[in-house]
């Protein structure tokens, strides 16, 4: 049986996201640890609600992006190493990291699929190219 659905009241998901970035506590009412948790269990799945890097794969590599581990990028300027891979495109000139994927587009591959297009096209008018709908 699938799970019922909650609705989030946005303002108090968000003040509780900044509390736990801090690593402060979850309010001003001490709660049990386990119930601790629980709520930053919640808190973390509805954010994500299960999305995954897997679900963006095949609209990433439709439009040119390739995956390349974080050992193998380039030194950044300030001497620096990458800490996280990147879903790189030649054609479109941009780099992704999972997380960027997952945050920027949080209606799923359709919206990444959309933007992706957009970006082609606008780059194509700039060019003085008119692209098929």
């Amino acid at each position: 049986m699938a799970r019922p659905q909650k609705t989030l009241d946005m303002p108090q998901f968000l003040e509780t996201l900044g509390r736990m970035a801090q690593g402060r506590d979850h309010g001003s009412v001490p709660q049990r640890p386990d119930k601790d948790a629980k709520v930053e269990r919640d808190v973390i799945d509805s954010f994500v609600q299960g999305r995954k890097i897997e679900d963006y794969k095949q609209a990433l590599e439709y439009h040119g992006f390739i995956y390349v581990p974080a050992d193998r990028l380039p030194t950044l300027r300030d001497g620096t190493r990458a800490t996280e891979g990147q879903w790189r495109s030649v054609s479109l000139r941009m780099a992704f990291t999972e997380n960027e994927v997952l945050a920027h587009f949080p209606r799923g591959p359709e919206e990444f699929d959309v933007w992706c297009q957009g970006q082609l096209r606008a780059r194509a008018a700039r060019s003085g190219l008119i692209l098929p709908h």
